[in-house]
């Protein structure tokens, strides 16, 4: 019953992204680690996609002097990272920077406005990063996966941040799969709280 309705509520959370998406042009953006789908209306990425391998692991460390930056591949006017201060979101990576610790570089290109949402601190550093933490896990024991993570609205009202120029999400979804696997799913739906 329970699968069932989440189910039908990603169905209607899609639909409801749809119908906004038809209202704007949908960007698709290679990344050189990922790629997004991204949004101007609603200024943040409806789906992320990339290929974790054991590969783009390493002992990378996230560090202070990481500072997330403009995409210049977005339209005017572009999300910046201050639209986010005093929020009260975080700045949520849909492709985290440690599924790219293999070097700095790596690293480096998570950090791009077109590669976050706005995210509930207690979300960001609770469910989201568990969720994150499984597919790093998995990928050792299996060498491939291939990740999604997507932003969810549901049919009612938005919240937005930075003065109306960044959507808030309702909910987001990861979805992790293995190639060649076509028994093994795994989908995380949080809510953004």
């Amino acid at each position: 019953m329970i699968s069932a309705l989440l189910a039908l509520g990603v169905f209607v959370a899609g639909a409801f992204v749809q119908m906004i998406a038809q209202e704007a042009k949908v960007l698709v953006l290679d990344k050189q680690n990922f790629r997004v789908y991204y949004n101007p209306a609603l200024g943040l990425p409806e789906v992320v996609l990339w290929r974790l391998t054991s590969h783009d692991l390493g002992k990378t460390k996230r560090s202070p002097a990481f500072r997330f930056r403009t995409d210049k591949d977005t339209p005017k006017p572009r999300v910046t990272s201050d639209l986010y201060t005093n929020s009260g979101f975080q700045r949520g990576h849909m492709c985290p920077a440690a599924d790219r610790s293999a070097s700095t570089q790596l690293m480096k290109s998570t950090f791009i406005m077109s590669n976050v949402c706005p995210m509930a601190p207690a979300l960001n550093t609770g469910p989201w990063k568990m969720a994150e933490n499984y597919g790093r896990q998995l990928v050792m024991m299996v060498d491939t996966i291939m990740i999604s993570a997507s932003a969810i609205f549901f049919p009612q009202d938005t919240t937005w941040i930075g003065n109306g120029r960044v959507a808030v999400p309702h909910a987001f979804m990861r979805v992790i799969t293995i190639p060649g696997r076509y028994d093994f799913c795994k989908i995380f739906i949080f809510e953004n709280k």
